[in-house]
């Protein structure tokens, strides 16, 4: 219990995750839902779009504590009705500390 109302709190392990997120993300507003979801979740880092001909890719590094990036990613499967996610990779990082907040370099 008191590992679950710590990780909700958002006081858990510390965490930075690079994720690219590949399919039908660039039209139906999907970058909105990656930003609002990264900053209701606490989050720290930077997002980038690809709109490539086939699929768009959505690069990101995001900094919080482990708990939320999961969370966050579990919100990155849902989105928008338009949005069809293929495929989301992830590379666990150590924490820097190093973003201020989220930003999305369109």
């Amino acid at each position: 219990m008191r590992r679950f109302l710590s990780n909700l709190m958002g006081v858990g392990p510390r965490a930075r995750a690079y994720i690219r997120i590949r399919g039908r993300v660039y039209e139906g507003g999907y970058h909105f839902h990656v930003e609002s979801r990264a900053r209701c979740r606490a989050l720290k880092g930077w997002m980038r779009i690809h709109n490539l001909p086939i699929e768009s890719v959505i690069e990101m590094e995001v900094e919080g504590t482990r708990y939320r990036i999961e969370r966050f990613l579990e919100d990155l499967q849902k989105g928008p009705g338009a949005a069809k996610v293929y495929k989301a990779d992830v590379q666990w990082k150590t924490d820097k500390n190093e973003f201020r907040d989220f930003r999305s370099h369109l």
